[in-house]
């Protein structure tokens, strides 16, 4: 009942051709990539990059500490952050730390549906209906979709929308 330590490295690569991915969660000390017609789990962590190529249901967090690039029919969680200093984080206890870089890609045929988008790079999403309570970037931000936002709109540079936009 201790507290998990990873290691310098290690990566996660899970493919299931036609088939469904449903864990509690995963964490890596590496990249982790996941192919799947579905991905359900409570949480994914990396202290690299994530790609998801799914149907994406998270009931908590994506967290990551470079790029997160997620694509599929549909996509949810409470929280997707990209760039976190998971060592700065510790140190300051528990409080949000992000590196220099860490762009958040989006892309649904469906619905994006998410708590907090939060990058330290740019963040580009596409949906036919996006709905976030907030969104920030210490880059740019383009959204492409029908988007809701109910809390705060963020970024360092242009934002763009290519379709309607409500808050």
């Amino acid at each position: 009942n201790g507290s998990t330590v990873l290691s310098g490295a290690g990566d996660i690569q899970l493919a299931a051709s036609g088939g469904a991915v449903d864990v509690d969660a995963l964490l890596s000390a590496g990249d982790t990539s996941v192919t799947s017609a579905a991905l359900t789990a409570q949480s994914v962590i990396a202290h690299g990059a994530i790609a998801i190529n799914a149907a994406t249901d998270i009931s908590g967090q994506i967290l990551s500490g470079g790029n997160i690039d997620l694509t599929g029919s549909a996509i949810a969680a409470d929280a997707i952050i990209a760039g976190i200093d998971f060592a700065g984080t510790e140190a300051a206890g528990g409080n949000m730390v992000l590196t220099q870089s860490g762009d958040l890609s989006l892309a649904a045929s469906g619905d994006i549906d998410t708590g907090t988008l939060l990058a330290a790079g740019n963040i580009s999403a596409s949906a036919a209906n996006l709905s976030a309570a907030a969104i920030t970037s210490h880059g740019a931000i383009t959204l492409s979709g029908n988007t809701e936002i109910t809390g705060q709109l963020l970024g360092a540079l242009v934002t763009r929308f290519t379709e309607g936009y409500a808050a």
